[in-house]
This record gives structure tokens, C-alpha cells and sequence, in this order.
């Protein structure tokens, strides 16, 4: 097929471009930048080789590394401590966009893209909070809305604009990040019964603001993912991705158990209520009736039982403290709450675009509140086009399996401040929305599959 002049253009610019990138951070002290161009080249050819199933591997480090760690493993600071990160992204993320950049340029190339109403919201959403951001915070925004928005809606357009995913792919490389938090799981355990991190001193030195409050209430596990909140979200993505991925019940419900402990010992108390509505779902039993229910609470009963057994055991004991000292968290978000609904209607239209910084409540006992909630923090930030991306959200949830555990998730995220500031957070959401649409398609391959197919073969 002969090139037109628009091709010929983009195949002559992108090399160019990343070329000329090459030789300007050549110049400078930010060198380590290529490593991660190179990575994320790496990326696209395994993609290329392998199919979009293995991208979900790539997000594993984003998913499961804490932050503060970034710099330590990776060279480039998440927080450009080190001088050698000013755009404050993080490496693997960059990485992530460079394939995704590459693969958008090969789609435009074979005429793959897809434009519907998921696509062009995504486009006016990344265009507002940008320009939203780059407004009021300037360039000191920027890597927050990379972060937070443009990765990981981006990561969900890759995956959907292919319409054809091999399920056995799909399943193999899922496993493979079951497996990693297995293990994370069962560290985060041991170091609940010592109550030592290796990683304390880098920790300490590191997150000042919320290291201390680990260990008033009792002992709260950090492992390498780093806040016990961010630890209790992620085993919640877990016990999701366990009950969507195991079928053997013996190996199910222990696995259940394993994550379930390790949110009770990060000291969330939402999210291992949470964690319940995870645990009774079950879609691996195939009898109907009397014999469904026989099964289901053969299994979930001793689950349960064991469980709340455990609460009142010494594995419980942060978790029972947390409860107990809960009217000053309550407190807090109340009065967060009572601030939105007050300013719901006499906010100004774009925000302030820096909602955690311009924003400090103080409460019965003049103690700054931190801003708790994500949908509120961004109500702060980009204004009413909030509702925006909760349309935006609707319209994914719409188009993919599981709508369940996405919607326990969400209700997890909304417990904290998780994707209002900085965290790896959004990332279970977004690789449970790209996962299950693409699970969905698995099962049901999108009909213009067979056309894409038709007009990339030779004799076309």
C-alpha cells in the first residue's frame, strides 16, 4: 500500500524527534531520561512481538513500588530530590507513555484509531485539566495531571483501541502479578509479627508527614508499597483480581485470607469492610439452587468465622485501636464534607488548581485537616468539569465486565485522598477498568475487527 504524504511525514518526524530528544538530554545532567526512552522502545517492540496482553505486566513496578522508592531503584526521583527528574514524573510511567506514543503513531499510520464517545471525552478531559492546571500552577502542576490523568487514561485508550485479546494471554500475565503480591502479601505479614521494615531508615528519611502516624494507634505494615492506605487499596485490587483469575476454591479462599489479613493489619478500617463485599462474591461455584448455597457457605462460612476470629486476635489489635480512636477521623471528614456542600454553588468554574495547597481546615482542636477525599479534593482543582471525568467513568464502566469490583474499588478510593494528590492509587482502578474491557472483548471480539484484518493483509 503506498504511503500518502501524512504518513510519510510522521514516519520521517517521530525518529527525528526522538533523536533530537537523545542528543539534547546528552547535553544536560537529565541523562537518565534515556534510559527510559530506550525502556519504553523496549516496551513497543515487546508489545509488537507478544501482543498488548503483556503491557499488563509493565505496570507492575508503578502498581507495587512505593513513591519514595522510585529515586532509590530507578535513579530518577519521583520527587527530583536528586536533580536528575524536573518534569517529576515517574520512570516506568514515562516509559509507559513512550510505548503508548509509539503505538498511537503506528494506529494513526494504519488508520486504527477509534473515535467514539469514550475517545473524545478522553481528549477534552486531558485538554481541560492541562490547561487547568498549567494556568494556575504553571509547570508545577504538570506532574501531577501527567501522573494522575494523562498515563492512566491513556493506558485505558491503548487497550481499548484493540479489538481482539487472546484470553489465555490475558490470564498468564494477570498471574504473574498475582504472584508478585502473593508475595508482597505474605512480607507484609512477617513484618507485622516483627514490626520492622527493611526499608524503615529510606521511609523515615523520606515521608516525614505520614510515617509517624503508623504507629500511633499500633503497628501499621508498609511493605515496599509504602502508606498503610496505599497497602490496604492495593490487597483490595487483590482480592479482586483473585477472584477473577483463581477458580479452585482451595486455592481461592486461603488467598482471600492472605490478603484480607494484610488489610486488617494496615489499619484501614474502610477498606477491610470493603474487602467483605469481595469476599462473598463467588462466580467459580456451577451448581444452581440448594446445591449453590450448600457449596457457597461450605466455603464462606469457616472464611467468615476465621476472619472475625482474627479481628479480636492480636493481628487485630491496630485495627480494633483505629476503630476505637475514630471520632477524630470522623471529625475531619465531616467537616470536609460541610465545606464542599457549602462552596458546591459559589465555587469559582475552574478550580483552583491547587486544592491541597490553598485549602487548609482546622479542627476542634486547631489541628490542620488534610483533604481526605479525591472527588472533593478535585471538585477543588478543575471545578464542575469534575463531573466530567465521573462521565467519563460511566461511560468506561459501561463498556467493560465486573462493573462489581470496580465499584467496590471506587468506593475504596473514595475513603482517602488516593488520586486527589500524587499516589500510585489510580493505578489498580485503571488496570481494572483496561483489564475487564479487555476480558469483554476477549469473549466478544468488537466486529470491525475483521475490516482492520481485511485491509492490513498483502493482498489489499
Amino acid at each position: 500500500m503506498p504511503l500518502n504524504k501524512k504518513t510519510g511525514v510522521l514516519i520521517f518526524l517521530t525518529p527525528l524527534l526522538i533523536g533530537f530528544l537523545f542528543a539534547f538530554l546528552l547535553k544536560t545532567h537529565f541523562y537518565v531520561y534515556i534510559v527510559y526512552i530506550l525502556l519504553g522502545i523496549v516496551y513497543y517492540l515487546l508489545v509488537k512481538r507478544f501482543g498488548k496482553e503483556i503491557s499488563f505486566v509493565f505496570l507492575i513496578p508503578t502498581v507495587t513500588i512505593a513513591l519514595v522508592l522510585v529515586g532509590q531503584i530507578f535513579l530518577l526521583d519521583f520527587y527530583d530530590h536528586n536533580g536528575l527528574n524536573p518534569i517529576k514524573i515517574h520512570p516506568l510511567v514515562f516509559s509507559l507513555l513512550i510505548m503508548i506514543y509509539l503505538t498511537f503513531i503506528e494506529d494513526l499510520i494504519k488508520k486504527r484509531l477509534v473515535w467514539d464517545k469514550v475517545t473524545i471525552v478522553t481528549l477534552i478531559i486531558l485538554g481541560l485539566f492541562f490547561s487547568i492546571t498549567f494556568l494556575h500552577r504553571g509547570l508545577s502542576g504538570i506532574s501531577n495531571f501527567n501522573h494522575n490523568y494523562l498515563a492512566p487514561m491513556s493506558f485505558f485508550y491503548f487497550i481499548y483501541t484493540q479489538k481482539s485479546y487472546n484470553r489465555k494471554k490475558l490470564n498468564l500475565y494477570t498471574n504473574v502479578i498475582l504472584i508478585v503480591l502473593v508475595i508482597i502479601g505474605v512480607s507484609g505479614l512477617i513484618e507485622y509479627i516483627y514490626q520492622t521494615n527493611p526499608l524503615q531508615s529510606i521511609y523515615d528519611n523520606e515521608t516525614p508527614t505520614w510515617i509517624e502516624g503508623t504507629y500511633h494507634e499500633g503497628y501499621r505494615i508498609k511493605t515496599i508499597i509504602g502508606h498503610p492506605l496505599d497497602n490496604a487499596l492495593v490487597f483490595l485490587f487483590s482480592m479482586i483480581m483473585v477472584q477473577v483469575n483463581v477458580k479452585n476454591l482451595y486455592l481461592k479462599y486461603p488467598l482471600l485470607i492472605l490478603f484480607m489479613l494484610d488489610i486488617l493489619v494496615s489499619g484501614s478500617r474502610s477498606i477491610f469492610v470493603l474487602s467483605f463485599l469481595v469476599l462473598i462474591y463467588n462466580d467459580s461455584i456451577k451448581e444452581n439452587g440448594w446445591g449453590f448455597i450448600k457449596k457457597y457457605l461450605l466455603f464462606l462460612t469457616p472464611v467468615i468465622l476465621l476472619i472475625v476470629g482474627l479481628i479480636f486476635s492480636p493481628l487485630g489489635q491496630t485495627f480494633l485501636n483505629r476503630v476505637n480512636g475514630a471520632d477524630s477521623s470522623t471529625e475531619a471528614r465531616y467537616m470536609i464534607l460541610n465545606y464542599f456542600f457549602h462552596h458546591l454553588f459559589s465555587f469559582q468554574f475552574l478550580g483552583l488548581g491547587g486544592a491541597t495547597e490553598e485549602i487548609v481546615l482546622y479542627n476542634s482542636s486547631h489541628e490542620s485537616v488534610y483533604l481526605e477525599n479525591p472527588w472533593i479534593i478535585l471538585f477543588f482543582e478543575v471545578g464542575y468539569f469534575v463531573f466530567l471525568f465521573i462521565y467519563y467513568l460511566y461511560l468506561v464502566i459501561k463498556k467493560i465486565e465486573y462493573k462489581y469490583f470496580v465499584i467496590v474499588l471506587l468506593i475504596a478510593l473514595s475513603a482517602m485522598n488516593s488520586f486527589g494528590v500524587k499516589t500510585i492509587d489510580i493505578y489498580s482502578l485503571f488496570y481494572l477498568l483496561a483489564y475487564f474491557y479487555a476480558l469483554k472483548v476477549s469473549k466478544n471480539p468488537m466486529p470491525s475487527i475483521k475490516s482492520e484484518v481485511q485491509q492490513d493483509s498483502p493482498n489489499s
